[in-house]
């Protein structure tokens, strides 16, 4: 892990210069730039978007039609710009700046973003709630092509004084490295340990990414609230997988929802589990987009989830952990 967030760094420092242009010195846009964005997608050089304004439903809807404009337009997740957005708060003097790093698909953050604008309403106080929406690199074909900007954009990112930083299944790999940076680190897999714990259950079906599968990346937190992680097969982790890449490459369809409920049907058939962890973002965006959510077991919602540990940065900034 420390390994990773090195070389990101390195590669960060070395690359610096050459992507000055389009990450360390672009302006900044207000949200008013994604009206054309959204009928023309940046080109292929353009690395990174800067946009500051108001987090309200208005701009949060025109962040998700813009990153549903260029998911229309390049559906190779990897192949898309990242966006760093700062989101400002209604009370800027009080509250604290929330950083949120991102590893989700952008597709899965633009629904975030829409649904944070209406759970943050004017009671609550805060300066900003940033997000860099920027997939870190997953291979070395990725580290190669990627590592360079990831780094960059990460080390731009994280400001001089220690914020609060909640981290994403991608970046909590990364986490015991980010501890420098962090006063408070929030991740998003202690958060799903917590919420499923309240079920009371023994164990929970962990439904993610290959990469997450491979690392057992909730096994130690559920453990830790005597939850026994269960994963799925190869198999069936192939059909995981198929919908995941769906839902980062282009928006959700009606049809797409009624043959996922199907396929989880199947799943809860197939495996003797107490609790279902939908522990990815794009599984949530399915997720979303059915009208009747009733299953067999509790389901747990990884963006529901995101949203709570948002708002629960917001309202009580006391509360900290320790460990990632």
């Amino acid at each position: 892990m420390y390994v990773k967030t090195i070389a990101w760094g390195l590669l960060g420092l070395v690359f610096l210069s050459k992507e000055t242009t389009s990450l360390a010195t672009q302006p900044t846009e207000t949200l008013t730039y994604l009206s054309t964005m959204a009928t023309k997608p940046p080109d292929a050089s353009t690395k990174l978007i800067r946009l500051k304004d108001d987090l309200s439903i208005k701009n949060a809807e025109r962040y998700r039609s813009f990153q549903n404009a260029m998911a229309r337009s390049q559906a190779i997740e990897f192949k898309r710009p990242g966006v760093r957005i700062k989101w400002k708060g209604k009370g800027m003097l009080a509250g604290q700046d929330i950083f949120l790093l991102g590893g989700m698909g952008p597709l899965a953050d633009a629904d975030l973003m829409v649904r944070l604008a209406t759970e943050l309403d004017a009671t609550h106080s805060y300066r900003s709630v940033q997000l860099l929406s920027l997939p870190p690199p997953q291979s070395l074909q990725h580290m190669l092509e990627k590592g360079g900007p990831y780094g960059s954009a990460l080390f731009d990112f994280l400001p001089r004084q220690k914020p609060v930083v909640l981290l994403s299944n991608s970046a909590y790999l990364a986490a015991p490295a980010l501890k420098v940076w962090a006063r408070q680190l929030k991740s998003l897999p202690k958060a799903m340990a917590n919420r499923l714990s309240r079920l009371k259950n023994q164990t929970s079906l962990v439904l993610a990414t290959q990469k997450a599968r491979d690392n057992r990346l909730y096994e130690s937190e559920l453990a830790a609230v005597g939850i026994d992680a269960l994963y799925p097969s190869a198999a069936m982790q192939t059909r995981i997988d198929k919908w995941i890449q769906l839902a980062k490459s282009r928006p959700i369809k009606r049809s797409d929802a009624q043959q996922f409920i199907s396929d989880l049907d199947t799943i809860i058939r197939e495996y003797k589990t107490s609790s279902i962890a939908l522990a990815c973002t794009e599984l949530s965006l399915l997720w979303a987009n059915i009208k009747d959510k009733r299953t067999a077991l509790p389901l747990v919602d990884s963006q529901e989830v995101l949203i709570e540990m948002v708002v629960a940065a917001v309202t009580q900034p006391h509360l900290s952990e320790k460990k990632p």
